[in-house]
């Protein structure tokens, strides 16, 4: 998370290509819009997240972008009890994503995102949801417990006769 946006660490393209042919990594992706800012921000404590998004504009990207605080509350809340997120067409037309938080600890940290077009998606999410909880799952062990490196062992001195 970078303040009120979500930023792309890492992408991957799929089998049949990129959704889209301008850069992800790098890109800020705003809090109130799409699957993979809302499975981070939905588990955020509810003060902090007051702050954030009440009283403040949120651009609309699309006719299905959520801008009003009360209802994207109620997202939020849907998102937790739920343990994801899924939307269709929120910030890229077109586009839906299904995503899960990713924890350090009990803290959210961030969120890892499956996306495609709106026509591979059909139906709800849940049976790519595995395969994203286990990613999420992995991820959140290496960065709690990084792998540790080989203790080298003492070398002996060397000796010459």
């Amino acid at each position: 998370p970078d303040s009120f946006h979500m930023r792309c660490v890492a992408a991957e393209e799929g089998e049949t290509g990129p959704l889209r042919y301008y850069p992800l990594v790098g890109e800020l992706y705003p809090a109130h819009a799409g699957a993979t800012s809302k499975s981070y921000y939905a588990y955020l404590p509810d003060e902090q997240r007051h702050r954030l998004f009440r009283g403040r504009p949120m651009a609309r990207f699309t006719d299905r972008t959520v801008t009003e605080p009360d209802l994207l509350e109620r997202e939020f809340i849907k998102i937790r009890a739920q343990g994801y997120a899924w939307t269709v067409g929120e910030y890229d037309t077109g586009i839906a994503t299904v995503a899960v938080p990713v924890f350090l600890g009990r803290e959210p940290y961030g969120s890892l995102s499956l996306g495609g077009g709106e026509d591979r998606f059909q139906g709800a999410p849940e049976d790519r949801l595995d395969a994203l909880r286990h990613a999420a799952h992995l991820l959140e062990q290496r960065l709690t417990h990084p792998p540790q490196r080989p203790k080298s062992r003492a070398r002996r001195p060397r000796t010459t006769t």
